[in-house]
């Protein structure tokens, strides 16, 4: 190959490059996000299917698919659940109710302002990313979560030490 042609094709990648680099500038500008979202509704509720008594009740959608490209990581998804029903209506990413991203989550439990909930309500493990055991598919868009209760105190037998 010639010098001339080896210029013309570093020029043209070059260009390219640039091309992508301003055409993704324009894109993320506009605030579209490069995820397809999916609508999700669906209720929280303990095993046995009563409602969580608790005050507030949100939910954090955090996505466990892929980054598409380097340094472009899916947003996560926020939902807000009617305390009376346990149901939620819908969640939201960037603009209120335009879902989730599609794909597999892992969902954490918060009270108002993403304040843990009550333990004697809630296990503390539902609000940690790391020990939730909620983790969802956003194909169906409907989704039951259902959250155990936790254990009572054990009650102790026998007197106090400062009893005696």
């Amino acid at each position: 190959m010639t010098s001339s042609l080896m210029r013309l094709i570093s020029l043209g990648c070059a260009g390219v490059g640039l091309l992508g680099l301003v055409g993704s500038r324009v894109f993320w500008s506009n605030g579209t996000d490069p995820y397809t979202l999916q609508r999700v509704s669906g209720d929280v509720l303990y095993e046995d299917g009563q409602v969580i008594p608790v005050k507030a009740l949100q939910l954090t959608f955090v996505p466990l698919v892929p980054s598409i490209s380097p340094g472009l990581f899916p947003r996560p998804g926020f939902a807000s659940v009617d305390v009376k029903t346990g149901v939620f209506m819908s969640a939201t990413t960037r603009k209120p109710g335009d879902g989730v991203v599609q794909g597999t989550h892992r969902v954490l439990l918060s009270g108002e302002n993403r304040m843990p909930l009550p333990e004697e309500l809630v296990p503390i493990e539902y609000a940690k990313f790391k020990t939730s055991p909620l983790k969802v598919d956003t194909k169906t868009g409907t989704l039951h979560l259902k959250v155990k209760r936790p254990e009572a105190p054990k009650k102790t037998v026998g007197r106090r030490i400062s009893e005696r």
